[in-house]
């Protein structure tokens, strides 16, 4: 685990980094087909169907990993 230092106004505390502190919505949903699509194009890559299936299939099981 890390320790940062925090300054404040009457001394010094260094105290443990926890991530999970500073992550707003740990449960995330599902990531659909068509946010898939949105993005891809918005960042101007090719896909097709199957491409759009996989990348689904591993972004939902990673997001169901780390929750």
């Amino acid at each position: 685990m890390k320790r940062v230092a925090l300054i404040k106004s009457d001394g010094l505390d260094i105290e443990p980094f926890i991530l999970d502190e500073f992550i707003k919505d740990k449960a995330m949903g599902k990531v659909s087909k068509k946010e898939i699509k949105k993005l891809a194009d918005e960042l101007g890559l090719d896909y097709d169907s199957k491409s759009v299936s996989f990348t689904k299939k591993i972004l939902n099981a990673y997001l169901e990993k780390i929750s």
